[in-house]
């Protein structure tokens, strides 16, 4: 019983030094795996990082290693602009001369039409409308007061400035195929006198009247004289002295019509019917 309590106790004795040394063994490798900072994973499946491009400067990422990732760093790479093989310019440069300190430099200036021939003026000489004399008929009805009568230059000078309020009319009958004037009403001259009172009030609005006939002798006097006596105060009353043949006299725009009677014809039917409203009306 003695010699096992001894071995017992040099039992006890052998495991407290066996663990007494491995704890000193084993104590400065648990401190040195404290102290080393833990290392990221890296992936099988991991690829390498790719450039990428931003306008003209390309960086490029660092692959990352096995050990600790260290912080990412940009690299600029600026690609050189390729020159074009020849310079084209709008127009050529003018070459700054080299001047002293102090000394102002001014650029010459181009002179004006440079290697072009100089202009000429011409001069042009606009003349009046020559004005013409207007044919006398015999017997010539004369006009009341408050009817006007205009010279066919002057009238067709105020008829382009006065076509929204003015209204001119043609009172000539089968003499009317001599031609006639663009932009006129045709209202035969009995018609006319007939039914007075109708064409005032349908020319009640426009404020300015005109008549005509093939010369302005007879019938477009007359027949403005009785529409004056009718028509509103306000309302100007006019005649185209010469009458469309004073019209065409002076080279103004005229239309001409299918023929059924000769120029001499139609004049003198003109003649014939201006006296014979003349007559009526007298």
């Amino acid at each position: 019983l003695a010699q096992d309590q001894t071995v017992q106790l040099r039992l006890r004795r052998l495991l407290s030094t066996v663990s007494l040394q491995t704890m000193q063994t084993m104590q400065p490798r648990f401190v040195l795996q404290q102290a080393l900072p833990r290392q990221p994973a890296v992936l099988s499946y991991a690829q390498p990082a790719q450039p990428w491009r931003v306008g003209q400067v390309q960086h490029q990422l660092p692959t990352p290693g096995p050990m600790a990732m260290p912080s990412p760093t940009l690299k600029a790479m600026v690609k050189p602009v390729v020159k074009p093989s020849k310079w084209v310019y709008a127009a050529p440069l003018l070459k700054t001369p080299g001047r002293s300190a102090g000394q102002n430099f001014v650029f010459p200036l181009p002179k004006p039409n440079a290697g072009l021939p100089t202009p000429q003026v011409v001069s042009v000489k606009v003349t009046a409308p020559e004005r013409k004399e207007l044919p006398l008929i015999d017997g010539q009805v004369p006009r009341d007061a408050g009817v006007e009568g205009m010279h066919p230059v002057d009238f067709k000078a105020f008829w382009e400035q006065n076509q929204q309020n003015m209204i001119v009319v043609d009172l000539r009958g089968e003499d009317r195929t001599s031609g006639h004037i663009r932009g006129t009403v045709h209202v035969p001259a009995m018609d006319l006198l007939k039914q007075i009172q109708t064409y005032v009030e349908e020319f009640r609005h426009q404020p300015i009247v005109a008549f005509f006939c093939q010369y302005s002798a007879h019938r477009a006097p007359t027949v403005a004289n009785f529409y004056r006596k009718s028509c509103p105060s306000k309302q100007r009353v006019m005649i185209l002295e010469g009458g469309f043949r004073g019209w065409e006299a002076h080279d103004l725009p005229v239309q001409q019509m299918e023929a059924t009677l000769s120029q001499e014809a139609c004049d003198e039917l003109a003649v014939k019917l201006g006296k014979g409203v003349a007559q009526l009306t007298g």
